[in-house]
């Protein structure tokens, strides 16, 4: 996501953009630079010189111990809400019931937003926490004839590889789409 992300910010940028992998190198930054745009918490927690701006890319749910020093903006990689759901409805036009399923805590204070702008579509939104990787399964089969599609957020805590299998194989299966 992060590869994607800064992909998009040099091309709405214009024009070529210091790249820099800081688990390979560290940054030699061009003189004079005043800005630093960072994707991810190892670029965002970097040592940057004193009295730099830093713009810091992350996804949902995560943070840093602490912000860069001097100016930093934080800019999280969830997308707005009614825009998910105009695409899912592009994508999938008898959506009317939509499960969500989250894990990291950060998401719990979007579960009323959900649920309100899926009012406003037309699209019944169900939130459901999982509180451990162990519950997605039984999560899964409850969702089989209440759900139309299921959606994950980028959510650091739900998408792993094994969890991605899970919703894949169950999606397959069940003839249930499945979104992230």
């Amino acid at each position: 996501a992060y590869l994607e992300a800064f992909s998009s910010f040099q091309a709405a940028y214009g024009e070529s953009v210091p790249y820099y992998d800081l688990s390979k190198e560290n940054p030699a930054l061009p003189p004079g630079a005043a800005t630093i745009v960072t994707f991810g918490g190892r670029a965002a927690s970097y040592p940057w010189p004193q009295g730099s701006n830093v713009v810091y890319v992350m996804a949902a749910g995560l943070f840093i111990k602490a912000p860069p020093q001097g100016k930093a903006v934080r800019i999280s990689l969830l997308p707005e809400f009614p825009l998910i759901l105009n695409k899912l409805k592009q994508i999938q036009p008898g959506l009317k019931r939509l499960r969500i399923l989250w894990m990291a805590p950060y998401y719990a204070r979007y579960e009323e937003p959900f649920r309100a702008e899926g009012e406003k579509q037309g699209i019944q939104v169900t939130a459901v926490r999982a509180a451990s990787m162990e519950d997605l399964p039984s999560l899964l089969r409850q969702a089989l004839g209440e759900t139309d599609a299921l959606w994950i957020p980028p959510d650091p805590l739900l998408v792993t590889a094994e969890n991605l299998m899970i919703l894949k194989e169950f999606s397959w299966a069940n003839g249930l789409p499945f979104y992230g």
